[in-house]
């Protein structure tokens, strides 16, 4: 083959290779921001808020005990999986959100100095990939008063969608959803409810 050739074959080779490359990274789901995308609007029904309205509450940084702190969600269509993962705090972002469903469920959410400090170690945080989308987040909540534990409970959260074949905008709706569903499971927990109360 004439040398010419061969380089020029050479050099389309390695080109083509590069934008294979860019192309498969650029389809990835690793190292993408967390972004808050609830879909379903949670109703927690009729709930008695009766003199937990006036409570302060403080929502503490949540922590992260999951092993790999980064993954979020994983497809498993193929062989090899393919991954969802962030570069951001699953942590701050399941403590903010969590606060801010409290606010919007008319309960009062203070930055500091609350008569009451809820917080939350994070168990799961989960979007698993088939055929379809379905997340699940489980939280193990605490209330504390003056240093002392008042209450500790499960409060979990599902969701499940049909969508494109790994998206990102798909696992931060699923994921969205279960964290919103695990907030209103705690606010309808009448422990829960009750250990804001409790004196």
């Amino acid at each position: 083959m004439n040398p010419k050739v061969l380089r020029l074959a050479t050099l389309l080779l390695a080109v083509a290779s590069l934008l294979i490359g860019a192309l498969d990274a650029a389809g990835k789901l690793e190292g993408i921001p967390l972004v808050w995308r609830p879909t379903n609007r949670k109703d927690v029904g009729v709930v008695n808020l009766l003199g937990i309205t006036e409570i302060k509450i403080q929502v503490e940084p949540f922590v992260d005990t999951r092993p790999d702190k980064a993954k979020f969600g994983e497809n498993q269509e193929d062989k090899q999986p393919k991954l969802a993962t962030t570069t951001g705090s699953v942590a701050e972002f399941c403590t903010q959100n969590f606060a801010i469903t409290l606010r919007q469920f008319g309960l009062s959410v203070v930055p500091e100095g609350g008569e009451v400090i809820v917080g939350a170690e994070i168990l799961e945080f989960m979007v698993t990939e088939s055929n379809t989308y379905k997340g699940e987040v489980r939280l193990k909540v605490s209330v504390k008063r003056q240093g002392k534990t008042e209450w500790i409970g499960l409060a979990s959260g599902t969701a499940s969608r049909f969508g494109r074949s790994y998206k990102a905008e798909n696992y931060y709706e699923t994921i969205s959803d279960s964290l919103l569903e695990a907030a209103v499971n705690a606010i309808r927990d009448e422990g829960f409810r009750k250990s804001l109360l409790a004196k």
